[in-house]
């Protein structure tokens, strides 16, 4: 299910609004799940497969990119936006990564994945 994003800006508060997005809820309900059970389950990796799989079928990575740009702050950040695109390697892999609308693009995908920066 790809989605048409129609307009990205930033908010009064820096951030930036994604308008036209369809799977950025259903992406944080189920980060927050995935968060839920590292923490307090003892990393029950069954189920973080699981989830991740539910996010790699039902979101849209270039909204899951944006999401995670403005959750690390990676505007401010010294790598730039390394962790966001770590987000999508680990949950699509790298061909998807590669094909994503990068917003700072301080390293290359080749250079993230060899230094480990995410």
């Amino acid at each position: 299910m790809k989605t048409k994003v129609t307009a990205v800006r930033r908010n009064l508060y820096g951030s930036q609004e994604i308008k036209g997005a369809k799977t950025l809820g259903l992406y944080s309900r189920l980060r927050k799940r995935i968060d839920y059970i590292t923490y307090f389950s003892y990393k029950r990796w069954d189920r973080i497969v699981r989830l991740n799989n539910a996010i790699k079928r039902y979101c849209d990575p270039q909204e899951v990119y944006y999401q995670e740009y403005n959750n690390h702050e990676c505007c401010y950040s010294c790598v730039g936006d390394a962790e966001a695109i770590g987000v999508v390697l680990d949950i699509w892999g790298e061909d998807m990564a590669r094909s994503l609308k990068r917003f700072s693009d301080c390293f290359t995908i080749d250079e993230i994945i060899e230094k480990h920066l995410y």
